[in-house]
């Protein structure tokens, strides 16, 4: 007798077995058989990436014995990770697939959740197992939003205190970098100008902003963004420039007998607007606006009535404005 080792090939042959100097053979119907399963590989599917939401390609394994030859009717469980960067097959965390006659089982489709990175879903079976190195990318663009500088005011030619900022995002909130946003703003009337350009491109939390200051027309109107079919705006509004700090040069008359009663004081300097009021020693006075440069006052009686000094100050409203200087009007004999 002899003992007889099945290669690696698989099917039916026969052996001769025969005797020296004997003329007759005898011959054996022979059967190499597929053997236990020894080795589980992933044969599609492995390295993918695919965009929060979306489905990646077949996830397949294949399932062979220790001469490469393919094992079929093997029950094979898919798992995919049960948080974070993950994804589900039609629903569920976990999908069972068997063998084919090539010995390959392909899990059924499989999505990927909203979290973005890098993960494993693992295949195992008789023993053995193998597993998918994924990716969860950011989507396509799917919402604009103004996220910085609404509803700002800044004075005539001045620029506004904050840029003006969007944020794109996919689907699921993911921010995109690397979109192309242009702003615009009005052709005519209050508008906006942007000292930087208009144009930019969202960077890695997704944000995209310029700078951005008031043209010289007063008025309230928007700005627009757009960019990867998106788009949103920003509601300004352009003031008035802030009044001057009214400054002092001058009185006439400087000096007043005492007991003169009431007079009308010319007060010269600068920075006068309409609503600029004039005050004695806090005293609020009646104003009249001559021009940038000079106020009218009259000065009431109680004021001279002793000898002595009377501070004259003038102070302009907000925005801006403010207390000027103080001269002296002296009173006397």
């Amino acid at each position: 007798s002899s003992t007889i080792f099945a290669d690696g090939t698989l099917g039916s042959y026969s052996a001769v077995a025969s005797v020296e100097g004997v003329a007759d053979t005898a011959s054996f119907a022979l059967t190499n058989v597929v053997g236990a399963p020894y080795v589980m590989t992933a044969v599609s599917g492995d390295g993918q990436s695919a965009a929060v939401g979306a489905d990646f390609g077949a996830l397949q394994v294949g399932v062979y014995d220790a001469s490469s030859n393919p094992i079929a009717g093997v029950e094979v469980t898919f798992s995919a990770p049960g948080e974070g960067a993950s994804g589900k097959f039609g629903g569920s965390l976990t999908a069972q697939a068997t063998t084919d006659a090539n010995g390959v089982a392909s899990a059924p489709t499989f999505t990927a959740n909203e979290v973005l990175g890098s993960y494993s879903v693992g295949a195992g079976g008789a023993g053995l197992s193998t597993s998918f190195a994924l990716t969860n990318v950011v989507g396509g663009p799917a919402a604009m939003n103004a996220t910085g500088g609404d509803g700002q005011s800044a004075s005539i030619n001045t620029a506004f205190s904050s840029a003006l900022q969007v944020t794109v995002t996919d689907a699921f909130g993911n921010p995109i970098s690397g979109v192309d946003v242009t702003f615009s703003a009005p052709a005519e009337g209050a508008s906006a100008i942007f000292p930087d350009g208009n144009s930019t491109q969202t960077d890695a939390s997704g944000n995209a902003s310029v700078s951005v200051s008031a043209n010289g027309v007063e008025g309230s109107y928007s700005v627009t963004a757009a960019g990867g079919g998106l788009g949103a705006s920003f509601n300004l509004t352009n003031t008035p420039p802030p009044n001057p700090v009214p400054v002092l040069s001058g009185l006439s008359p400087s000096w007043v007998e005492t007991g003169s009663g009431v007079f009308t004081l010319t007060i010269a300097g600068s920075g006068f607007i309409s609503s600029s009021t004039a005050y004695a020693d806090g005293q609020l006075l009646a104003t009249s606006f001559i021009s940038a440069n000079e106020l009218q006052a009259n000065v009431s009686a109680n004021l001279t009535l002793e000898p002595g000094i009377v501070l004259i100050t003038v102070v302009s409203p907000f925005p801006g404005g403010g207390t000027s200087n103080a001269l002296t009007l002296n009173v006397g004999f």
